[in-house]
């Protein structure tokens, strides 16, 4: 059956008690979702312009999908992962994503406005043109991460661990860094006003060109951080930070030396590792 995506047919699924819905995808036959005990995986099918809103796709994996203008709004899609596959114009807005994996893509035009994602891991993934205003990536893992002219402002990052990662030309204004912990982080020509890093730690990092009107680093760890052609210093809060190796701030800010010196890499988590395999797997018939 050319084009077409089966591996066990529906009537099984009922005879096993087992939920399940199809969800036609475009010029790729019908797709099985699974209920979350069963989980599925779902390889190299051409989703795009499909509608996934309001299902419930707990634990599946997309691996090598085209989801280019599909919606997945309002989905409840925790522990999913999106692994190799093309996210151009894909909504995920206002879905419940706690703990997603996003692995080697590239995502453009994305709409993940109110999007709930605490937990959520990002490997390898450029993000552009994209919006995540007002979306909750607390305890977010990121590395080997770009970002640019996306809009990330009044997103909450509370928690999170950033490795290798670019930003520019983009916006977190009003975002919350709290507690964060940021390595080998290059930010340049982005509004950074408004934002907190309270009690963040943050290592050989570059903030360039940008605005940090009104921006809070009360309590953090500064080392190895560059201040260049930054609007707005002299309205940052630094009560109570340290620094070492920092260059770049008004003279009117001193910081003491951090004890303990430079963090160690073993205070950042290693990428995540995927779960096995689910038992069901999806596999386009050529």
């Amino acid at each position: 059956m050319k084009n077409a995506v089966r591996l066990i047919p529906i009537i099984t699924l009922a005879a096993l008690g087992m939920a399940a819905h199809a969800v036609p995808g475009r010029d790729s036959g019908a797709v099985l979702i699974y209920k979350p005990s069963i989980g599925g995986q779902i390889i190299g099918s051409n989703l795009s312009g499909v509608s996934l809103n309001g299902k419930n796709i707990r634990g599946a994996r997309f691996i090598e999908c085209n989801l280019t203008n599909a919606s997945l709004q309002n989905v409840d899609a925790e522990t999913a992962q999106f692994i190799q596959s093309e996210l151009d114009g894909t909504n995920l807005s206002h879905s419940k994503m706690s703990g997603v994996t996003f692995v080697d893509l590239l995502a453009i035009k994305v709409l993940a406005t109110n999007l709930s994602a605490p937990n959520a891991s990002l490997v390898d993934v450029d993000i552009h043109n994209s919006n995540f205003r007002e979306s909750n990536l607390n305890a977010v893992q990121m590395k080997d991460v770009v970002i640019e002219k996306s809009n990330f402002s009044h997103t909450k990052l509370i928690g999170g661990y950033l490795m290798d990662v670019d930003v520019r030309n983009s916006t977190f204004q009003g975002s919350d860094f709290a507690a964060s912990h940021m390595r080998d982080v290059y930010i340049e020509r982005t509004d950074l006003s408004g934002t907190s890093f309270v009690g963040s730690t943050i290592s050989d990092t570059d903030f360039v060109g940008l605005s940090l009107a009104n921006a809070d680093f009360q309590d953090s760890r500064l080392i190895d951080v560059f201040f260049t052609d930054v609007d707005g210093l002299s309205t940052v809060n630094f009560d109570g930070a340290c620094g070492k190796d920092v260059e770049g701030l008004p003279a009117s800010v001193s910081l003491p030396d951090c004890d303990g010196g430079r963090p160690d890499k073993s205070d950042f988590p290693h990428p995540p590792k995927p779960p096995k395999s689910p038992m069901l797997t999806l596999i386009p018939n050529n």
